[in-house]
């Protein structure tokens, strides 16, 4: 059963990510914040991750956030195209 957060492990952005306001500018080492409810790490911030929503498709975008966007860019359900 997963829990309903904001960010993907915490509705604390801080436990989970790192983002523009606690990067210091730069990416981080994986693992170094907590995981998600499933033991995943950095699934919110740090680097963006590319997702095709169509195989051969030019449906790019982009989801999970980066240390250096804000934490709105962090939440679980934004995406960017």
């Amino acid at each position: 059963n997963s829990k309903v957060y904001k960010y993907s492990g915490s509705n604390n952005i801080d436990e989970v990510a790192w983002y523009y306001s606690n990067s210091g500018g730069k990416t981080h080492e994986t693992g170094t914040k907590l995981p998600n409810e499933l033991g995943i790490y950095d699934m919110s911030g740090n680097v963006w991750e590319w997702i095709e929503t169509i195989a051969g498709s030019d449906n790019w975008y982009l989801y999970g956030g980066s240390w250096n966007y804000g934490a709105i860019n962090c939440e679980f359900d934004f995406q960017y195209k």
